[in-house]
This record gives structure tokens, C-alpha cells and sequence, in this order.
């Protein structure tokens, strides 16, 4: 599945990172769920957006799980900074989204 879907799921990952909130981030990704793979280098690419999106909107546990998954990953890039960001624990820094200058501004 995941390879047939394989420019869909490369989109979503694409639009997510350049997603205005966490919230948008986790609406691209969320779909494409049931075509991935942790194995994959795609699957896990995407999962890992994923986590970094639940991640910073505290849903913290789904997170971990997801990192945990990846920890054990056979591409080495995805299992290094899964692991990196496992041994931060609650001291993880969030990733931050693309807020516009108005935003910004606002602190909205």
C-alpha cells in the first residue's frame, strides 16, 4: 500500500513541513497513516513528521510511542533521531511551525 500511495505520502510530508500549526501538520499526515510502515524509509520519514506534530501539540505519549517504534528503525538517520529525541524526555524541544509575521506579532 504504501508504495502505491508513495507521491501522496510524499506530499503530505512535504505540505507538513511548511504547515502554520501543528494542528494543520497533524490533518496532512493523519490520512496517509494507514499506508505506512515504520520499516520504510518513507513510512518512517512520515511517522516521524507525525510524532514531531503530536509532539508539539502535547499529545506527548503518542509521540513517545511513535519515537519508540522508530527507535529500532533499520535506517539509521530515522533510529538516530528517534533515539536523540527518546533520551530528551520531557525536555525535548518542540518543533515550532511556520507562524506568518502577523501571527508572530500578534503571539496568536
Amino acid at each position: 500500500m504504501e508504495r502505491q500511495h508513495s507521491s501522496h505520502i510524499k506530499q503530505a510530508i512535504e505540505k507538513s513541513k511548511k504547515a502554520s500549526s501543528a494542528d494543520e501538520a497533524m490533518q496532512l499526515l493523519t490520512p496517509i497513516r494507514k499506508y505506512l510502515q515504520y520499516n520504510t524509509k518513507l513510512g518512517g520519514n512520515a511517522y516521524f513528521e507525525l510524532a514531531q506534530a503530536l509532539d508539539a501539540n502535547d499529545q506527548v505519549d503518542e509521540a513517545t510511542d511513535i519515537y519508540e517504534r522508530l527507535a529500532s528503525s533499520p535506517h539509521a538517520e530515522i533510529r538516530r533521531k528517534s533515539r536523540e529525541l527518546l533520551a530528551m524526555g520531557s525536555s525535548r524541544r518542540k518543533r515550532t511551525y511556520n507562524k506568518s509575521v502577523w501571527n508572530w506579532f500578534w503571539d496568536v
